[in-house]
């Protein structure tokens, strides 16, 4: 299977279950492998065979930027639907990273990945 990646997406969403983590929005890091077939685009090098990578990037950000879940993996699944309902991709694996989560770490992450 194919792959189109968008890495290193910088949303600003609220995120965290502590008080002070609800108040104001805080960066993330959303990056995203969604499996398709490129064989058309590859084949004619026409955009009309072609995934929009717009696409994928601007309904990630709406999902995980409108977004206020508590938790990591609750904005995971939700940006994995969103990107799931674009036509022609089949699978996706979707890391949110949550920078300053813990200290002494730079971020703690969830990956997962759903047909």
């Amino acid at each position: 299977m194919d792959k189109i990646i968008v890495r290193n997406l910088g949303v600003e969403a609220v995120l965290g279950v502590l008080p002070r983590e609800r108040l104001a929005p805080r960066r993330i890091v959303v990056n995203i492998v969604a499996g398709c077939d490129t064989a058309a685009a590859g084949g004619s090098d026409d955009l009309a065979d072609a995934i929009d990578y717009r696409q994928i990037r601007d309904r990630a950000a709406a999902a995980a930027g409108s977004s206020s879940f508590f938790l990591v993996e609750a904005l995971a699944e939700h940006v994995a639907r969103a990107v799931l309902s674009i036509a022609g991709i089949n699978t996706v694996t979707v890391t949110v990273d949550k920078p300053g989560a813990l200290e002494s770490c730079d971020s703690v992450a969830i990956e997962i990945t759903r047909p």
